[in-house]
């Protein structure tokens, strides 16, 4: 029953940035050839790393609720599971921060604690919108 649960909240979640996106993200409705489309840039920060299966499937159904629209992604792994140190979370809590500053992607989505935790709630409250699955901690 647990696993509905995460599944269900995890749905949600990417239904929500679906529809974050679909209604435009403040952009004009341009319109340009196929060669000139103005895609939405997404970064996905994660907590641990990518060979986590449950990593896989979030990123995968995060992409797959999005799969219709013009998106080009970049992927932050902090891997907080192997370098767990604090020394190491704020090398790669930094490293996420400076990411997010530099690329300035439309939309910030973070799955699990550290990345809600350390990058996330580092940019609460700018116009950045910014989503989440997997946090098990209050996410204010």
């Amino acid at each position: 029953m647990k696993n509905l649960k995460t599944l269900t909240a995890c749905r949600c979640t990417l239904v929500s940035a679906a529809l974050v996106l679909a209604t435009g993200l403040a952009r004009s409705e341009a319109v340009y050839s196929a060669d000139q489309i103005e895609r939405y840039r997404i970064l996905h920060v994660m907590s641990y790393h990518s060979t986590w299966q449950w990593n896989i499937d979030q990123y995968r159904g995060f992409q797959d609720a999005l799969k219709d629209l013009p998106v080009e992604y970049k992927v932050m792994e902090m891997d907080t599971k192997r370098r767990s140190t604090p020394e190491a979370i704020a090398e790669s809590t930094a490293a996420a921060r400076t990411l997010v500053d530099e690329w300035q992607p439309d939309l910030l989505y973070t799955n699990d604690d550290h990345a809600q935790k350390h990058v996330a709630s580092h940019y609460a409250g700018d116009e950045m919108p910014i989503v989440f699955s997997g946090v098990n901690a209050d996410p204010a």
